[in-house]
């Protein structure tokens, strides 16, 4: 793999991804109704609509929105072409620190939502929307600073097109155009570089869960470590009360980087809990 990276005829091409199109769609069909995924895209576009309800051209007619019914549509986002567009390897490890890949995408799947909204009217009312048509050239990064994380964003704003319904657009007739243009505004925000958000869940998980035996096994090491502390500081002192609080935790895998930047007349003892060991380090 690495030998592949450096610079030749195979970096940069544009790849068609017909046989990633059918892995992506079958397990599309699978997954779409599982609590997790759409919880997580429940999640999403709750924290989106947050977002929307700060500017003020739709602040005036609602002050809440709430997601009553979700649908995925039937069909994944279509990849037509991705090109490796950068790669940084770690040169002392040989390990992908970050893949920037450029995915020409297009969807029309046609996934919609129903939206209770509190307006200022005191009246309730009801929004659909439908993503009818969407497309453009984004940029799918994977990288592993500041923390694991995976991002999604065009390069360019893209070609979108909504279809809204709603009850206030009987009472306000621009009302529907109003939600159209800041969807399109949302996009060319927060979603269009140089703006990104860093993302975790489904593609990262950052906290994985510990296996039963890893549990155990934690569980095991906290209440010896504890009895020891204890029996040194004198029947569960305030260090043994400390080293039980680290260990009552799930600690992530990963990596620690530090730099003493100055330091004059001062003893530091620090306790690093690394592969379920105590290591004092001073």
């Amino acid at each position: 793999m690495v030998e592949k990276l450096k610079p030749g005829d195979a970096f940069h091409r544009r790849e068609t991804c017909f046989t990633l199109n059918l892995i992506l769609q079958f397990f599309f069909q699978e997954k779409r109704f599982e609590a997790r995924i759409m919880r997580w895209v429940n999640n999403m576009l709750t924290l989106e609509f947050s977002e929307l309800l700060k500017h003020k051209a739709l602040s005036k007619f609602i002050h809440s929105m709430q997601i009553r019914d979700l649908n995925l549509g039937i069909n994944f986002p279509v990849v037509r072409a991705v090109t490796a567009k950068h790669v940084h390897l770690n040169p002392d490890t040989s390990m992908l620190e970050q893949v920037d890949i450029l995915v020409e995408v297009e969807y029309n799947g046609g996934i919609q939502l129903a939206v209770d909204a509190s307006s200022r009217l005191s009246k309730a009312a009801m929004v659909k929307i439908k993503v009818v048509h969407l497309s453009g050239n984004g940029r799918l990064q994977f990288s592993r600073h500041p923390f694991t994380h995976w991002s999604f964003s065009f390069y360019d704003e893209p070609q979108v097109e909504f279809e809204v319904y709603s009850s206030l657009g009987l009472h306000i007739p621009r009302f529907n155009s109003i939600i159209i243009s800041q969807l399109r505004g949302m996009l060319k925000r927060k979603h269009t570089l140089p703006y990104f958000k860093l993302r975790g869940p489904p593609l990262v998980n950052r906290t994985p869960t510990l296996t039963s035996q890893q549990q155990q096994q934690q569980q095991q090491h906290t209440t010896t470590t504890t009895t020891e502390e204890g029996e040194e500081g004198g029947g569960g002192g305030g260090s043994g009360g400390g080293v039980g609080g680290v260990g009552a935790y799930s600690i992530p895998p990963g990596r620690l980087t530090g730099s003493v930047v100055k330091c004059s007349r001062l003893q530091v003892l620090n306790l690093t809990y690394l592969n379920s060991t105590l290591w004092p380090l001073k």
